[in-house]
């Protein structure tokens, strides 16, 4: 079993949040969408693969793999719970 704890800050943004363009393909002769991840999205990634990368097993792993995670948030403005 591998447990760890990342102390951090959760990002803000979401891999939902990809962003998209169409842009004018001349060799296809059409217009083609391009997607891409704006600064916040590129961030957010970079670090949890920072935070992730501390914890790489050293054998790969083989069998199926259970995943459970919990966000603990700190208390903003005395509300807990969802309390808002």
């Amino acid at each position: 079993m591998i447990e760890f704890f990342m102390p951090m800050i959760p990002p803000e943004t979401t891999h939902q949040q990809k962003k998209v363009r169409v842009v004018f393909d001349k060799k296809k002769n059409k217009h083609v969408p391009i997607f891409y991840e704006p600064e916040s999205l590129a961030a957010a990634r970079s670090k949890l693969t920072t935070h992730l990368s501390k914890h790489v097993p050293p054998e790969k792993v083989t069998g199926p793999v259970r995943m459970v995670t919990k966000w603990i948030f700190p208390l903003i403005n005395g509300h807990q719970n969802g309390d808002w």
